[in-house]
């Protein structure tokens, strides 16, 4: 790793990057891989950060405020279901990393700059459970302060897939 790890805004020259790492997971993302299209949507949002060392992207973070429009998340619309329990709530539609940055701080950076700019807001994902339960995942959200707040189990290509649900209210 580099003296630093820099966490900024993404610009449309890391996409292709940002499309590797997010692909290389893509086992815990289900539906089809992501295209840079889906990614270049969303480089206009205050939400879509990378992490770089050394000019390489090395993680990235997708962030949807509870009014995002047009996204067609059922797992989204989860939380906006519950708007009650969730005001004004942010969506981590994903965070990645490269599987050999893993477990090196990077995630948790993320979410550091994620927390300083948001105090106030409740932050929202969800993590697969079904067919496999990423376990990895699980762990490193809970030890960011993360609670379960619910299940849900849905049909993605023919195949069941259970989610669970998981918030970090503001302090």
């Amino acid at each position: 790793m580099g003296n630093s790890i820099l966490i900024r805004k993404a610009r449309p020259i890391d996409v292709s990057e940002v499309v590797d790492i997010n692909n290389a997971e893509f086992k815990w993302l289900g539906g089809e891989p992501e295209t840079r299209d889906f990614f270049h949507e969303y480089l206009n949002t205050d939400f879509f950060w990378v992490a770089e060392d050394s000019n390489r992207i090395i993680g990235a973070m997708l962030v949807l405020p509870e009014n995002a429009k047009n996204y067609g998340s059922s797992n989204f619309d989860w939380f906006k279901n519950r708007a009650k329990e969730y005001p004004k709530f942010l969506y981590v539609d994903r965070i990645v990393v490269k599987p050999d940055r893993q477990g090196k701080g990077i995630g948790s950076s993320l979410y550091k700059k994620l927390f300083e700019y948001y105090p106030t807001r409740p932050i929202c994902c969800e993590i697969a459970i079904k067919p496999e339960v990423n376990g990895g995942s699980i762990r490193f959200h809970e030890h960011l302060g993360f609670e379960a707040v619910g299940e849900r189990t849905y049909t993605v290509n023919d195949k069941e897939k259970t989610v669970r649900y998981f918030c970090k209210r503001p302090f």
